[in-house]
């Protein structure tokens, strides 16, 4: 039995989030036991409990979540007074490994890299950092990328394009992110009559590109009065630059006299019955997206979707074949490719069904689930001798 301890920054139910989700409570329990710490209580922390999953609240790194992409120098300065919470809960992080018999650490997220990085010296365990987003777009890149070549045992890549932004060039895996094709379904009948409805799923941040969104339902609106706009997600970070988006974007579409046609739904927990609701899925992504885990939901749901052509999203829309993309943050070509497939429904069938096969392919979480156990697995002879021996890189 390998007890795996899973260090993550965030309580809320993010996309990185939902990937740990699955993959914790999806191991195989005869092989393996995982432990999750997290900074505070929260939906990710109820979730796990009800699924038996064990998880320890390490309350001294709450303070440090308000970092983020979107934090200046001097919100880095406001928090350092909490960076002597943060060494306490170093020390009880360290405890909770050594009383629990923890063989391998992996590290969901950049604060969680960075906390790895702390614990290296006191430890001889090996170390995965699984990496969900563009460094190089970063302020402490070129530190970070020094960190990754020395802390981890190996990284996982949730995308090849985020493989390639790392720029290490070796002790890089790429594990697609995968969905449970038993939840994610085709629901028959679920669409099919007027008003359309077209929606974007996922949190509200800016890069997330919800105003382009917005362009594009004011252009299609123009041209067809029968569609509805749903913006799914809310905002669940603690992060700077987080907080007051979703007060904006209200107060765009009242503006812009759409509050008939753009419903915000807020957070919704069951995410495959709104995807089935959708006649179109929208991702408008203004910067990269690493991945893009909403597209492979709706596309298992057998759901045409229009994505951003940006970072690792071509790698699972095929333009033309199983979706379509779009340049990003062109609300112009969004629109015209909205009432493309608003007026041709055997195209978004034959677009369903198409992204349906693409998932069934390349990304079921059973697969996800096996090539992550194989990496523990190639890790635990290096536990048991004391030291952890570099994996090669095996892009998929």
């Amino acid at each position: 039995m390998i007890k795996v301890l899973y260090l993550n920054p965030s309580s809320h139910l993010g996309g990185a989030e939902w990937v740990l989700h699955d993959v914790v409570t999806h191991l195989d329990r005869a092989r393996f036991e995982p432990v999750v710490a997290l900074p505070k209580e929260g939906p990710l922390a109820t979730s796990l409990r009800a699924a038996g999953i064990d998880v320890r609240v390490i309350g001294s790194f709450a303070p440090l979540l308000k970092l983020g992409r979107y934090s200046r120098w001097r919100d880095y300065l406001q928090i350092s007074p909490a960076l002597v919470d943060a060494l306490r809960g170093g020390r009880e992080l360290c405890r909770l490994i050594q009383d629990e018999g923890v063989a391998i650490i992996h590290a969901n997220g950049i604060k969680a890299h960075v906390l790895s990085a702390l614990l290296r010296p006191k430890l001889r365990l090996p170390i995965i950092w699984h990496v969900h987003d563009f460094i190089g777009r970063r302020r402490f890149h070129r530190l970070y990328r020094y960190l990754a070549g020395r802390v981890p045992s190996l990284l996982i890549a949730n995308s090849r394009a985020v493989a390639a932004d790392l720029g290490l060039g070796v002790n890089v895996i790429v594990v697609y992110n995968g969905v449970d094709l038993r939840r994610f379904s085709p629901i028959r009948g679920s669409t099919g009559g007027e008003p359309y409805h077209v929606g974007m799923i996922g949190v509200l941040a800016p890069w997330k590109g919800h105003g382009v969104f917005l362009e594009a339902a004011r252009r299609v609106s123009a041209k067809l009065p029968n569609v509805q706009f749903w913006i799914v997600g809310d905002e669940i970070y603690d992060t700077d630059g987080h907080r007051g988006y979703r007060r904006r974007l209200e107060e765009r579409v009242r503006e812009a006299g759409l509050h008939e046609r753009v419903r915000f739904t807020g957070f919704c927990r069951d995410v495959t019955r709104i995807i089935n609701e959708l006649d179109i899925v929208v991702h408008a992504s203004i910067e990269p997206e690493p991945f893009g885990r909403v597209l492979i939901e709706a596309m298992a749901c057998g759901k045409p979707v229009i994505a951003s052509r940006a970072g690792g999203v071509p790698e699972i829309v095929e333009h033309e074949i199983n979706g379509l993309l779009v340049a990003p943050g062109d609300g112009g070509q969004l629109a015209d490719t909205i009432v493309r497939l608003l007026n041709d429904a055997a195209e978004r069938e034959r677009l369903g069904e198409a992204g349906r096969r693409r998932v069934e392919e390349r990304f079921s979480l059973a697969e996800q689930v096996e090539r992550i156990q194989r990496i523990y697995e190639s890790l635990w002879p290096s536990n048991e001798r004391g030291r952890a021996d570099r994996v090669p890189t095996a892009h998929r």
